[in-house]
Parts: C-alpha cells; structure tokens; sequence
C-alpha cells in the first residue's frame, strides 16, 4: 500500500506539475501577443483618403512596451524560445545590441537550430556595421536552412557591404 500511495503521490505532483507548465505557457503567449501589437502593429488601411489610423509618433515608448511584454513572456515561460527571440528583435530596434546578444543566445540554447534567430542576430550586427560577424551568423543560418533565399540575400548583402566598407587590400585584388 505505501507503494500506491507514492505512486499517487508523484501522479498528482506531475499533474500539478502539468498544469501549471500549461498555465505558464498560456501566460507567456498572452505576454508574447501583447507586445507583438506594439512591436508590428498592423494598421488597417482604408481606401479614402484622410481615414486611414495615424501610426503612434513616439515609435521608442511603443517598443519599450513591447520589450517589458516579452520580458514578462520570459519570465513567465523562460523555456520557450520564441520568448528570447522576440525580445532580442525589440532590444536591436532599441540598439541594445547587448540585451539583443543576451536574449538571442538564450534562445539559441533551447533551439540551437533556429536559423531566423542566428540571422535576426546577424541583422543587429549588420546594423552596427560589424559585416563580418553578421556573415559569420547568417552562414550559420543558411547551413541549417539552404533552401531559405532570405537568409542567403542577407549574408550576400552582408559580404557586399564589407566590400564596399573595406579598403582594397592587395589581397581582395585576386579576388575580383
């Protein structure tokens, strides 16, 4: 009997265990979706002129917002990787490089195959003009996902701008 009960016990400790996993889940994809509003929100476009919804003018309180929202998705569910993703997209539209770094290589440890993140992290390199890491980042991706053209344009954009960026040495002249 003490046997069953042990194993009643640990049944109903998974259970429990389960549901509240479920819950933070849900909690953090309600997180998540309230600071996709702010961070891509979509506007309807209508056909007469002068209708149309006028876009927020202060773009950084709205992207503040949607970063605390992905970091109360974190919190909430620290497991799920979408969470990290989405708040290193919002740290790099902030220029937090360093909490865009933070949040991508967590992300990277619970989907180490997730090629949109490695070139999403590329893209923040790209943007402060570090073309070498970003190639180095988006070879990555495009090793994992070949047959995405994206992440290709973007690493060949990235090998573009270092061309453009860099003096010409003598060796890059053989490369021509």
């Amino acid at each position: 009997m003490g046997s069953r009960t042990a194993l009643a016990t640990l049944v109903a400790l998974v259970l429990a265990t389960t549901k509240a996993d479920e819950a933070s889940s849900a909690r953090a994809a309600s997180y998540r979706r309230k600071g996709l509003e702010l961070y891509a929100p979509q506007h309807q476009i209508e056909m007469v002129p002068g209708t149309a919804p006028v876009p927020g003018t202060n773009e950084t309180a709205r992207l503040l917002e949607a970063k605390a929202w992905f970091e109360k998705a974190v919190e909430a569910d620290p497991s799920d990787a979408t969470n990290h993703a989405y708040l290193g997209n919002a740290c790099v539209r902030l220029d937090d490089l360093e909490g865009a770094e933070r949040a991508y290589a967590c992300a990277l440890e619970r989907d180490p195959t997730n090629a949109r993140v490695l070139s999403n992290w590329g893209s923040a390199y790209a943007k402060i003009g570090n073309y070498g890491r970003a190639v180095e980042l988006f070879d990555q991706a495009v090793k994992l996902t070949p047959e995405d053209g994206t992440l290709a344009k973007n690493r060949d954009s990235a090998l573009s701008l270092i061309h453009i960026s860099e003096p010409t040495r003598p060796e890059r002249i053989s490369d021509a």
